[in-house]
C-alpha cells in the first residue's frame, strides 16, 4: 500500500461502491468534521478503477460528510488486492 496522504477538494475524482451501506446516515460524523475537520491519520483507501476515477475502498462516509460541508477529502491510494468485503 502507498502510504502517501493526499488532499483534495475535487470530489469528482472519486466514485462510491454502489453496494456499500446506506451514506445518508451521516449526522454525528458531519458534526464531529464540522468541528475537527477531517483526521490525517484516518485517510480514505482508494484504488484506480480504470476509467480515471479513484474507487473509494474504505471511507464512503467520510467522504459524504466531507463533501457535505465542503471541507477537503485525505486519501490514499491502496494497490493492494483485498476487497472491500474483507476490510
Amino acid at each position: 500500500m502507498n502510504t502517501a496522504v493526499v488532499e483534495t477538494s475535487d470530489y469528482s475524482k472519486f466514485e462510491l461502491l454502489p453496494f456499500n451501506r446506506d451514506v445518508k446516515r451521516i449526522k454525528n460524523l458531519v458534526d464531529s468534521m464540522k468541528q475537527h475537520g477531517w483526521i490525517s491519520a484516518y485517510p480514505m483507501h482508494v484504488v484506480k478503477n480504470g476509467n480515471g476515477k479513484l474507487k473509494i475502498k474504505a471511507g464512503h462516509n467520510r467522504f459524504e460528510a466531507a463533501r457535505s460541508l465542503n471541507i477537503p477529502v485525505k486519501y490514499c491510494l491502496c494497490d493492494d488486492t483485498a476487497t472491500v468485503h474483507e476490510l
